[in-house]
């Protein structure tokens, strides 16, 4: 959705497209390998089930701050996948089914619920940061035309000067 305004394409409407970046990914993709070698290595392979606050919510946090919605939901789903995926515990004797259900989707809802409401604060920080740039360019060129003019008129001035004191000169010599 482009608005012309003033014979140019505004910038306002335009938001970044929802992509995640190759090095997001690879950035992704190693935290989560180091996480889970450091808990089959010194831990007892639970996948930090215990550890609280859950060292996922580090790259779901990072993701969220530093890439915007699409890769944070990425991340909390992966993370989510590298929780449960052959990891779900059993469930206790002194839990009822529903408590059992919480207890296995608490991290993840949080997660998604977190990676979508920071996520969108970061792509609105993007959506403005791209509407200060448009603005900067446009003052530029604003600014570029102004000294233009400026340049043409003083020209002009100094043409003129130069003109009506030859003439003043020429009246002199004429009366003399």
């Amino acid at each position: 959705p482009y608005v012309e305004q003033d014979g140019q394409t505004a910038a306002r409407d335009m938001a970044p497209t929802p992509r995640i970046l190759r090095s997001a990914l690879v950035e992704g993709s190693l935290f989560f390998v180091c996480a889970l070698a450091i808990d089959f290595v010194f831990f007892n392979g639970e996948r930090y089930w215990d550890v609280s606050p859950h060292p996922f919510w580090l790259i779901v946090l990072l993701f969220a701050f530093q890439y915007g919605t699409s890769a944070a939901l990425s991340v909390a789903a992966l993370s989510t996948l590298g929780l449960l995926w052959g990891n779900i515990p059993e469930q206790r004797i002194d839990q009822d089914y529903y408590e059992y259900i919480f207890h296995l989707s608490a991290l993840p809802l949080s997660w998604g619920l977190v990676a979508l409401v920071f996520g969108e604060l970061r792509r609105r920080q993007l959506v403005e940061n791209t509407h200060l740039h448009h603005d900067l360019s446009r003052a530029a060129t604003r600014e570029e035309t102004l000294a233009a003019a400026y340049r043409n008129l003083s020209a002009l001035n100094t043409r003129l000067e130069t003109r009506i004191a030859s003439r003043h000169h020429t009246i002199f010599t004429l009366f003399k």
